[in-house]
């Protein structure tokens, strides 16, 4: 999903229109015979991607069965659709309206509650009764979210059309949170300008000794996200300067990062 947040941001930022496809049978179409490149192939020369010359530039994403077309030749979209129904049937939504939307979901006949998780409820893995049936419990969860959705039908993320393409990201760490592992928790977020385009909030693999340890452990996982993005954003042709910013508010880890004699330097 960080791909097609990034994309849908750029187009804002560009003004481009993005059309959105369904394709009826999910591309299910048996073995793939062909060779299919995820690297330039050794000996083909190619230019630093980008509008040259009064190039044309189409983006395709694609997740699961839907498909979103985007570029600056809406003449070239409208030959890539007819391709693609041609091979896969597809059905032409239009413009992007909504992307994996929930809304069949949003009209239970369950009041509303207005925090996506109760505060309260603080879970271990040795407590409690064990449930025969945990898909029950996971169930309850899901509908939970949908409720929380229902208070506020216009909860979304908001994407900024201004011309700011600066790349910046935030990252934090919850020490030994977790209360059976002990394990931090590392947070970050990535903006493209003022527009959210990656998140998460994940466990680290391993426990850490210190907060600076698990704020060292966030800053390693930021900046490799960092890296893979730059690269999918000098694909989209999106003017951001280098370096990133990494914004972190431990400087014991800053001073672990940018001391080059310090050896023993957390994994992750």
């Amino acid at each position: 999903m960080t791909t097609v947040r990034a994309l849908i941001a750029t187009t804002v930022k560009k003004g481009w229109c993005i059309s959105q496809l369904d394709v009826n049978n999910a591309f299910l179409h048996g073995d793939l015979n062909e060779k299919v490149y995820m690297q330039t192939p050794p000996g083909l020369v190619m230019d630093k991607p980008g509008l040259k010359n009064g190039d044309s530039l189409v983006y395709v994403a694609v997740y699961v069965e839907v498909v979103l077309l985007t570029g600056t030749d809406q003449e070239e979209i409208t030959q890539l659709k007819d391709s693609l129904h041609e091979q896969f049937k597809i059905k032409d939504l239009g413009q992007l309206h909504f992307f994996l939307g929930l809304e069949e979901y949003t009209c239970l006949d369950y009041k509303s509650c207005y925090s996506p998780l109760d505060p309260t409820i603080k879970l271990k893995a040795k407590e409690g009764t064990i449930l025969q049936d945990p898909t029950y419990y996971r169930k309850l969860a899901a509908f939970h979210m949908l409720r929380y959705q229902k208070s506020d039908p216009t909860l979304g993320i908001f994407m900024s059309k201004d011309t700011d393409c600066t790349v910046k990201a935030y990252c934090d760490s919850d020490w030994a949170s977790c209360p059976n592992s002990k394990r931090s928790i590392t947070g970050y977020l990535v903006l493209l300008g003022n527009s959210p385009v990656s998140w998460k909030s994940k466990k680290q693999e391993t426990m850490s000794l210190s907060s600076a340890e698990a704020e060292y452990r966030a800053l390693r996982k930021v900046v490799r996200e960092m890296v893979w993005l730059s690269r999918l954003f000098e694909e989209l042709d999106v003017p951001f300067s280098m370096p990133i910013s990494v914004y972190c508010d431990s400087q014991s880890a800053l001073h672990i990062a940018k001391n080059p004699v310090i050896h023993e330097r957390p994994s992750t």
